[in-house]
């Protein structure tokens, strides 16, 4: 398997286990702790963008492509 592939499940994993910590406020540390979950899930999910940009892109154009 890719480093790239290993790297993108991981991350991948992670917002999923993050995602499921932020539905309850209590959590851990209460809202302290909910708060900084929720700032550290928006960055994963921006390098998410940012490493699957490539299949962004290509499913973009071929839905706004006239066919």
């Amino acid at each position: 398997m890719k480093k790239i592939t290993v790297i993108k499940l991981a991350l991948d994993l992670v917002m999923a286990i993050l995602f499921s910590l932020l539905f309850n406020k209590s959590v851990f540390s209460g809202l302290n702790f909910h708060e900084l979950i929720g700032l550290i899930i928006g960055f994963v999910v921006l390098m998410h963008i940012i490493l699957n940009i490539k299949w962004i892109r290509k499913v973009s154009v071929s839905i706004f492509t006239k066919k």
